[in-house]
C-alpha cells in the first residue's frame, strides 16, 4: 500500500485529499491496483476482500456479484430510488433518504461497492457530529446507508452488508424537544395573528388559517403546503380533507375528517378562491420557513417560544393536535389513526403532552363509585 492523491466532492466543492492505494495479483497472476481509499484501514479492509475474491476465482467459484461490483454506486442508487418509488414511498421521503445516502457516499469517497468500509462510514458520521450535526441526524444518515446496503444485498449486488455491525441508536436524545400549546396560548395566537401583516407572501389571516388547520387536523407543513380547495370536501354530510399518497409522509392516501365548526370556517374562507391553486402558496414549507413564521407570530402574541428547554416550532401544532385528542378522552388507537402513526408508542409517548394537573384529575376517577 502507498499514499495517493484524489479529488473528492465535499460540501459541493472539489478538493484534493490524501488517499491510499493497494496492489495485489489476480487469479491469473496479473498485478491489479485500486486507488482512492481515504484511510489506511479502508485500504487494508479492501485488500483483504480482494484476496478473498482472488482465492474464490482460483478455486473455480463463480462470483455472482462480479458485474455489480463494477457498476458505480450512483447507478445502484438510481435503482434504489426507483425501488422506493415503486413501493409507494412519498417523493419527499425518497428525496430525503437518497440525499442522505448520496452525501454519505461522497463524504466517504465510495464510488463502487468494493470500496464499502464500516470504518470509513463511522469516520464520516464522526465528522458530521464534529461539524455540529446532531446525534439524531447522524443516526438518520446511518439508517439510510444501511437501508441502501440492504437493498443491494437483497438484490444480490453485494455478498454481505458491511454495515451490519454499525448499530443505530434508538434512544438518542433530541436536541429540539417540542411542547404543545395550551388552549389559552392557541386562542391568543390565532387572535393576534389574524391582524398581523403578510409574511413570506402569506397574510396574517391566512397564517391564522394555516395554524388552525394544522392544530385541528395534525397535517404536516409539507402536506398543508400542497392543499388546494379541491382537496376539501366541505359540503358533504361528513366533511373531509383528502391527500393522495404522493403528498403524505408514508406514501398512503390520507382522508381525514373535519369537525363541523372547522368545515364552516373553511367554507367561508375558501369561497371565491381558485379550485386548483394552493391555499398557502410559496416555498415556505420546502425551505422550512413555517417555524420562522410561527416564531414571529408567537412573539407578537407574547407567547414564549421556549419553556423549560422545550420549543413551540411548527411541528408542535401537530403535537398539540394529538395532545388535545388525549385531553378529550379519545381512545389511543383512534388518536393513532388520526395522527397516521405506525407505532402507538409514538402517538402516546412523543406526541402526547399532559401536565401533572391533568393526571391528578384522571386519578380522581378511581375514587368514584362505579
Amino acid at each position: 500500500m502507498k499514499p495517493f492523491r484524489k479529488t473528492v466532492t465535499k460540501n459541493g466543492k472539489k478538493i484534493k485529499v490524501r488517499t491510499w492505494s493497494i496492489r495485489y495479483r489476480n487469479s491469473e497472476g496479473k498485478r491489479q491496483e485500486e486507488h482512492g481509499f481515504l484511510t489506511e484501514e479502508e485500504a487494508w479492509y479492501r485488500l483483504k476482500e480482494a484476496k478473498k475474491e482472488v482465492e474464490a476465482e482460483r478455486l473455480g467459484i463463480r462470483d455472482p456479484h462480479h458485474k455489480s461490483y463494477r457498476k458505480p454506486l450512483v447507478e445502484h442508487l438510481d435503482d434504489f430510488r426507483k425501488s422506493m418509488e415503486d413501493s409507494g414511498t412519498s417523493r419527499g421521503q425518497v428525496n430525503l433518504v437518497t440525499g442522505r445516502v448520496r452525501r454519505s457516499l461522497e463524504g466517504c469517497g465510495f464510488e463502487f461497492p468494493t470500496e464499502f468500509c464500516p470504518l470509513a462510514l463511522k469516520g464520516y458520521l464522526a465528522r458530521l457530529r464534529k461539524a455540529g450535526t446532531s446525534e439524531q441526524t447522524t443516526m438518520h444518515y446511518l439508517r439510510a446507508v444501511k437501508q441502501f446496503a440492504l437493498f443491494l444485498l437483497r438484490n444480490k449486488r453485494i455478498r454481505e452488508n458491511p454495515f451490519d455491525g454499525l448499530k443505530v441508536k434508538k434512544d438518542v436524545e433530541k436536541r429540539h424537544p417540542r411542547r404543545s400549546l395550551s388552549p389559552q396560548e392557541l386562542g391568543k395566537l390565532l387572535e393576534v395573528t389574524r391582524g398581523l401583516g403578510p409574511m413570506r407572501g402569506i397574510s396574517g389571516h391566512d397564517r391564522m388559517m394555516l395554524y388552525l388547520m394544522a392544530v385541528r387536523t395534525g397535517l404536516r407543513a409539507s402536506e398543508l403546503a400542497s392543499l388546494t380547495p379541491d382537496d376539501l370536501d366541505l359540503d358533504d354530510e361528513h366533511p373531509v380533507v383528502t391527500l393522495d399518497g404522493s403528498r403524505t409522509k408514508n406514501g398512503k392516501e390520507a382522508k381525514l375528517p373535519l369537525s363541523p365548526s372547522l368545515a364552516e370556517i373553511l367554507r367561508q374562507w375558501v369561497q371565491g378562491k381558485p379550485r386548483n391553486v394552493r391555499l398557502w402558496p410559496g416555498n415556505w414549507a420546502k425551505y422550512k420557513e413555517a417555524g420562522v413564521m410561527l416564531q414571529h407570530d408567537l412573539k407578537a402574541a407574547g407567547i414564549p417560544y421556549e419553556i423549560g428547554g422545550r420549543f413551540a416550532d411548527f411541528h408542535s401544532l401537530r403535537k398539540t393536535f394529538v395532545t388535545n385528542l388525549a385531553r378529550s378522552g379519545v381512545h389511543p388507537k383512534v388518536a393513532q389513526a388520526l395522527a397516521r402513526h405506525s407505532d402507538i408508542n409514538l402517538t402516546m409517548g412523543v406526541y402526547t403532552d399532559l401536565d401533572l394537573g391533568e393526571l391528578r384529575e384522571a386519578v380522581k376517577w378511581l375514587d368514584a363509585d362505579h
